[in-house]
């Protein structure tokens, strides 16, 4: 058997070299001769501590080394060493937390390793299969005494030397032993003798105790006798009261199962009554306002109509008077066709006789003027011109008053033509409002039939409001119905304590109010898509059923309730103890972080989610699991729910106890 081939990486001063130069000085030989008996576990390398494995690790320029091993490979062909194959492979790997072995590529314990090596020869009494530096020039300048020491060592003569004194050892102290034990064996045999003397005070006693015992056997027995016939009647009295208290017992039963039936009910009523109130609470807001909308619409109605009904009153009184000024006018018309006209007429033929008599006056006074050489009907000019001057001033009398006349009838006609002018501005005006409130009407009339048709609009909405409130409810049970089957199927598949635990955990949040807790982690997430279904179940697994609370105080009195009430066991997380450390994720597009792909949850459990979550990752497949989980030390998930951990272990979801993980 020999060492065929070396290959050394990250020990010492090796930091890559597989194939070995001829030695220099300063090149490297003892590191070399060293990493042989690394492998072969000579005495200075069997057990190292962490600060000597690191000080094994090369520490040249360039990157640090994080693990090195050394490998030999020895030629087996002629059997030494007790393995099959011609050529073993023996490998030893280091780092700051680990110490491995490979024997042809497969792991082995390191006691494996060294009952290998004994048997090959490899001795760790013997340590001289390798001659170091400077120890052929040391044999021979050692004394004889130390030569026949070493002698004895190559030989294997000193451990029949040590073995020889360890037996003297034992035969000493087996001499020692045997003389503590003849010591015991004389105290034994002086304590015989007193027990002979004891045993005959023994026999008159047991004696004595023989007769105490018939004679205390006969006064218990007659006593036994008389409390079994006390015990008889009393007997016989119980089972009477049994029989009343059991009958008592199953009415009180019935009695308390109708009653737990009833307040069942009871709580089922009022959930689907608080249900239902929180599902119309919407539904009635928008009844409220619809009903509202309508009560406006009906209140604009009824204005429009009594706005209407006063504008046909208005309108009615404008045409009663319409009809007064025109019938006025009418006999203003009359009277002036009738009275005025006729005496304006008849005043103005008098104007014109008495213009056409003033001229004849004046022709008859420049007559009279012409015959002033007559007086032969006057005694005298003076009489004469008296009589003309006379007659003169009575004509102009007479000419003023008819003029005063002609003039009061004009003024008369003026103020009649104004009147009439501002009865016919009146009547436009009148015929104008009439034709304004006319079309006001129109439009009253049109925004009452659009108001109509929004006013049953809104009834048709009520109508649908209600139709969607019915479909709402027969949703809502459908749901609940549901719900319940599928809380039935998942406590099924529950351990038993857990299943107890959450039902009285939601039991004592609801009847109690309790701050702080957030419920299990399966009903705090939301799954992006079902695909990731198994995933996340593989991932989880019974922490989905942890319970979610914010602080340790929450989490110790949920605890101790249930403790008291013996309803199960549960698993906190308490927020504020989680320090979940943010994990560095593989930039690979092979790789994603199963948290960031796969669920939606609320952020509040930011820290719950990261704790259970947080360093498992999806993988594409198993290679890329495996390749993945080894370097960055986190449990590698595929779709198919095969699982890979940090320490290397597969593992497959089994599909008969999956969960119902709510979809997003």
């Amino acid at each position: 058997m020999h060492i065929k081939q070396i290959i050394i990486s990250g020990f010492r001063s090796f930091r890559t070299q597989d194939e070995i130069e001829p030695f220099r000085n300063g090149s490297g030989k003892s590191n070399f001769f060293d990493a042989i008996q690394f492998v072969l576990l000579a005495p200075r390398f069997a057990s190292l501590r962490q600060e000597e494995r690191q000080h094994l690790l090369h520490e040249g320029a360039g990157q640090n080394v994080m693990s090195a091993f050394v490998e030999l490979i020895f030629d087996n062909s002629d059997g030494r060493i007790a393995v099959d194959g011609d050529e073993i492979v023996l490998r030893r790997t280091v780092g700051l937390k680990k110490d491995e072995f490979f024997l042809n590529r497969r792991r082995v314990r390191k006691g494996e390793v060294e009952s290998l090596l004994e048997s090959a020869g490899f001795s760790k009494s013997n340590p001289y299969y390798i001659v170091e530096q400077g120890k052929v020039n040391a044999l021979c300048l050692m004394k004889d005494t130390e030569r026949l020491n070493l002698l004895k060592e190559v030989a294997g003569t000193k451990v029949y030397e040590e073995r020889r004194e360890e037996s003297n050892r034992i035969i000493l102290e087996t001499t020692e032993k045997r003389e503590k034990i003849e010591e015991v064996i004389s105290y034994i045999e002086e304590r015989l003798d007193e027990l002979e003397g004891e045993k005959e005070e023994l026999k008159a006693y047991q004696q004595l105790d023989r007769d105490r015992r018939a004679i205390e056997y006969t006064i218990y027995d007659h006593d036994l006798r008389s409390a079994r016939e006390e015990l008889a009647l009393l007997e016989a009295e119980v089972l009477e009261q049994n029989e009343e208290n059991d009958s008592l017992y199953d009415k009180v039963y019935e009695v308390e199962e109708k009653l737990r039936d009833i307040e069942q009910n009871m709580q089922r009523l009022q959930e689907r009554l608080r249900d239902k109130e929180d599902t119309q609470v919407p539904l009635r807001a928008e009844l409220d306002a619809a009903m509202q909308h309508q009560e406006a619409l009906d209140l604009e109605v009824s204005d429009l109509r009594e706005r209407i009904e006063t504008q046909a009153q208005e309108e009615t009184s404008n045409s009663k008077l319409l009809e007064g000024l025109q019938a006025e006018e009418q006999q203003q018309r009359q009277e002036l066709e009738t009275n005025i006209e006729p005496t304006y007429v008849a005043l103005k033929d008098e104007a014109d006789e008495l213009t056409s008599s003033l001229q004849t006056a004046k022709r008859r006074a420049n007559a009279l003027y012409q015959k002033q050489g007559r007086s032969a009907q006057y005694a005298t000019a003076a009489e004469r011109d008296e009589a003309l001057g006379q007659q003169i001033e009575a004509l102009r009398g007479e000419l003023d008053e008819r003029s005063q006349h002609l003039s009061h009838l004009e003024s008369a006609t003026e103020k009649t033509t104004t009147e009439q002018q501002e009865l016919d501005a009146t009547i436009q005006t009148l015929e104008a409002k009439n034709a304004e409130m006319t079309g006001t009407v129109k439009d009253l009339k049109a925004r009452i039939r659009e108001k109509t048709i929004e006013r049953n609009e809104a009834a048709e909405r009520r109508k649908e409001n209600w139709r969607a409130i019915d479909s709402l409810e027969q949703q809502l049970r459908e749901t609940r119905t549901s719900l319940e089957q599928s809380e039935r199927e998942l406590s099924g598949l529950l351990p038993r304590n857990v299943s107890q635990g959450l039902a009285r955990l939601q039991e004592i949040v609801k009847a109690e109010g309790v701050p702080g807790v957030f419920g299990p982690i399966i009903d705090n997430i939301q799954l992006k898509d079902d695909t990731f279904r198994t995933a996340v179940e593989v991932a989880a697994k019974a922490q989905l059923f942890h319970v979610i609370v914010d602080t340790d105080e929450t989490a110790a009195v949920l605890m101790e309730r249930l403790e008291q009430e013996k309803s199960g066991r549960l698993t906190f997380l308490p927020l504020n103890r989680l320090r979940p450390r943010a994990p560095e994720y593989p930039d690979s597009p092979d790789v994603r972080p199963l948290i960031q792909v796969a669920l939606d949850y609320p952020p509040r459990v930011e820290k719950a989610m990261q704790e259970v979550f947080g360093k498992k990752i999806l993988a594409r497949n198993m290679d890329v699991a495996n390749e993945f989980s080894a370097k960055s030390n986190m449990d590698a998930i595929t779709l198919d729910g095969d699982e890979v951990r940090q320490c290397n272990q597969c593992g497959r979801s089994d599909e008969r106890q999956a969960l119902q993980l709510p979809s997003s």
